[in-house]
C-alpha cells in the first residue's frame, strides 16, 4: 500500500512538473520571440542598406568573434552559477553579498582583461593574407575591430546581470536580450545607412542592454564590485566553471570555424551564410533557449526530490521536442525562399540574394529537431552537475564538425557547413538520447530500492 502511494504521489509530482516546465516555456518563448522581432527588424534594415556586400562580410566577422567569450559566458554561467545562487539565497545574507559582490568584480575584471586580449588579438589575425578576407572586407574588419572593442566589457557584466534575473525566476531578461537589435535599428534609421551607422549602433545597444539590466535588477544590482575573491563558494564555482567552459566553447567554435571556412568561397559568402543564420536563429533561440530555460530549474528540483523520475521526464521532453522539430523542418523548408523575400529582398539585397540564403536556409532546417531535442537532454546532465561528460561530448562533437567539414565544403560549399552542423547535433542528440534510456530503465530497481 505503501508503494502504491508513493508511486500515486510520484506521478502527481512528475505532471505538475509537465505543467511547470510547459507554463515557463509559454513565457520565455512569448519574450524571445519580442526580442526575436526586434532582431529580424533590424536584419530588414541591414539587408536593404548594405545587401551581401563586403560590409556585412566584415561586421559579422568581427561581431562573431567578438561575441564569442560572451556567448560562452552567457552558457556556462547559467549551468553553474544559477543553482549555486539559488543555494545561498537561502543560506546566510552576508555569505550571498560577499560572493555576489565578488562576482561583479570578477566579470568587470574578465570583460576588460578578455576584451583587450581579444582586440590584440583581431588586430593581429587581420594582418595575415591567410585568413581569406578581400581586400575590401578585410580594410572594413580592421575599423569594425576598433569599434566594437567594448563589447565584450559590457556584455560579460550584462551577462552576470541576466544570470541574477534567472536565478530569481525573473524571465524578463529574455525580453531585455532584444535591446542590442534594437540599438542598431535605431541608429540606422536616424543616422543613416552607413557602415559607421552600423558600428555605433552595435555599440549603442550594448550599453543599452547593460543599463536596462541594471535598471531591472534594482537592489538586486546594488552591491558594490569586490576584487578579493575571498568567498568560500569560489570552490564550489571553480569545480564546475572551467569543465563547462570547455564544453560551451566547443559548441560557440563551430560558428566562428564556419566563417574562416566561409571566406575562403568569395565575397559574399560569410554575409550570406550570416542572412540564412540569422533567420535560423529566430527557430534555434526561440526554441533553445526557452527549452533550456524552463526545464533545467525544473530538472534540478526533480533530481533532488525524485531523482529516479528524472531520466524518464528528460526523455520524454526530447523525444516530444524533437518531434516538434521535425515539423518545423518541414514547414521551413518549404517556406525557406518566402521568408527570406519577405525579410530582405529590398534595396541592395536582390532576388539573387534572396535564392543564395534560401538555399542555405533550408540545409539548416536540418539540424533543427535535432539541436533543440539535444538541448532538452543535456539539461538533464547539468542538474546532476555531470559537467565531465557534458565536455567529453561536446569535444566529440567538435572533432565531427571540423571533419565534416573539411570533408563536405568543397564539394557542397555553403551547404556543405549546415550539413556538418546537423550531423554534429545528430550524434550528439543520439548519444543522450541512449543515456537517458539507460537511466531511465534504472528507474524501477531504484524504486523498489
Amino acid at each position: 500500500m505503501r508503494l502504491m502511494i508513493r508511486a500515486r504521489a510520484m506521478a502527481n509530482g512528475v505532471r505538475s512538473e509537465h505543467k511547470l516546465i510547459l507554463r515557463d516555456m509559454t513565457v520565455i518563448a512569448g519574450f524571445i520571440l519580442m526580442a526575436k522581432i526586434a532582431a529580424a527588424a533590424k536584419e530588414v534594415v541591414i539587408a536593404s542598406r548594405f545587401g551581401t556586400s563586403p560590409v556585412v562580410d566584415a561586421y559579422l566577422f568581427v561581431f562573431n568573434l567578438y561575441n564569442l567569450p560572451i556567448a560562452v559566458s552567457y552558457s556556462v554561467l547559467t549551468a553553474v552559477l544559477i543553482p549555486l545562487l539559488i543555494k545561498l539565497h537561502s543560506g546566510p545574507p552576508s555569505a550571498e553579498h560577499r560572493f555576489r559582490g565578488e562576482m561583479l568584480g570578477g566579470s568587470i575584471l574578465c570583460g576588460l582583461g578578455l576584451g583587450a586580449a581579444g582586440w590584440l588579438s583581431l588586430k593581429l589575425l587581420l594582418t595575415l593574407s591567410s585568413v581569406g578576407l578581400p581586400p575590401e572586407t578585410r580594410a572594413f574588419a580592421i575599423e569594425a575591430a576598433d569599434y566594437l572593442a567594448l563589447m565584450i566589457p559590457l556584455g560579460l557584466v550584462t551577462v552576470y546581470g541576466s544570470v541574477l534575473l534567472m536565478a530569481r525566476g525573473r524571465h524578463v531578461n529574455s525580453l531585455l536580450e532584444g535591446a542590442p537589435a534594437l540599438g542598431v535599428l535605431v541608429v540606422l534609421l536616424v543616422w543613416g545607412g552607413t557602415p559607421q551607422a552600423l558600428l555605433l549602433g552595435t555599440m549603442c545597444g550594448a550599453a543599452a542592454h547593460l543599463l536596462l539590466t541594471r535598471l531591472t535588477l534594482g537592489g538586486e544590482f546594488s552591491h558594490r564590485p569586490l576584487f578579493s575573491f575571498r568567498s568560500e563558494q569560489w570552490r564550489f564555482f571553480r569545480s564546475g566553471v572551467s569543465i563547462m567552459l570547455v564544453a560551451q566553447l566547443m559548441f560557440a567554435l563551430t560558428a566562428v570555424i564556419d566563417q574562416f571556412f566561409a571566406a575562403r568561397l568569395g565575397a559574399g559568402a560569410i554575409s550570406t551564410l550570416g542572412y540564412a543564420g540569422r533567420i535560423l536563429s529566430l527557430f534555434l533561440s526561440l526554441g533553445a533557449t526557452s527549452i533550456g530555460r524552463a526545464v533545467l530549474p525544473v530538472y534540478s528540483r526533480v533530481r533532488t526530490h525524485q531523482p529516479q523520475s528524472l531520466a524518464r521526464l528528460a526523455t520524454q521532453w526530447t523525444l516530444l521536442l524533437f518531434a516538434a522539430g521535425l515539423v518545423v523542418l518541414v514547414l521551413g523548408w518549404f517556406s525557406a525562399e518566402w521568408m527570406v523575400r519577405l525579410l530582405f529582398e529590398r534595396g541592395a539585397f536582390t532576388a539573387g540574394d534572396t535564392a543564395a540564403v534560401a538555399e542555405i536556409l533550408r540545409w539548416g532546417f536540418l539540424q533543427l529537431p535535432f539541436y533543440i531535442a539535444m538541448i532538452a537532454a543535456s539539461q538533464a546532465l547539468f542538474s546532476a552537475s555531470r559537467y565531465m561528460l557534458a565536455a567529453i561530448m561536446a569535444a566529440a562533437g567538435f572533432a565531427v564538425k571540423l571533419v565534416l567539414n573539411a570533408l563536405l565544403v568543397d564539394s557542397f560549399g555553403l551547404p556543405g557547413l549546415m550539413l556538418a552542423t546537423a550531423a554534429m547535433y545528430a550524434l550528439t542528440c543520439l548519444v543522450l538520447l541512449a543515456l537517458l534510456r539507460i537511466e531511465a530503465a534504472r528507474e524501477p530497481d531504484q524504486q523498489g530500492a
